[in-house]
């Protein structure tokens, strides 16, 4: 199944650098244009990652991190944002709780790979079991193995 990735970025040119980075079949690209269609494809995709311009017009790109990140449903999605060479906002003060800041223009196998990363590392379980679950009479050391197994 192919990750879901929303870039939330108004310029088609940086839409179109991604596009490329994350080729098909392993990646499955959703670009929006503004914070409210941010918003509605964050509900309706369930992405693996949102890509976010600090320069997203309609809503504050720190007040949309928050949202995202408080539902539930999203807890574990990756949050990256893009920031303008021109941005004047204080990065790691201004926005919520984040994967990473790529500065435009940024290098798009750079950023492919440090996504694909930090999404397969969010994919990982939160806690594994201490102990494992066996079959009633099945112990580590009763030398019982597998079924079949003298």
């Amino acid at each position: 199944m192919p990750y879901k990735i929303i870039v939330a970025d108004p310029s088609p040119s940086v839409q179109r650098t991604v596009q490329l980075a994350f080729p098909e079949p392993e990646f499955r690209l959703f670009p929006v244009e503004d914070g409210t269609a941010l918003l509605e494809a964050a509900a309706e995709v369930r992405p693996d990652a949102v890509l976010l311009s600090l320069s997203l017009p309609g809503r504050d790109p720190g007040e949309l991190g928050r949202l995202l990140r408080a539902r539930e449903d999203l807890r574990r999605m990756t949050l990256v944002f893009f920031r303008g060479t021109f941005e004047s906002q204080d990065v790691p003060s201004a926005l919520p709780d984040n994967d990473g800041v790529f500065q435009k223009p940024f290098d798009s196998e750079r950023l492919a790979a440090a996504v694909r990363e930090l999404i397969e590392a969010r994919a990982v379980p939160l806690t594994l079991p201490e102990e494992p679950v066996l079959p009633p009479g099945w112990t580590a050391g009763n030398g019982r193995g597998a079924k079949g197994a003298v």
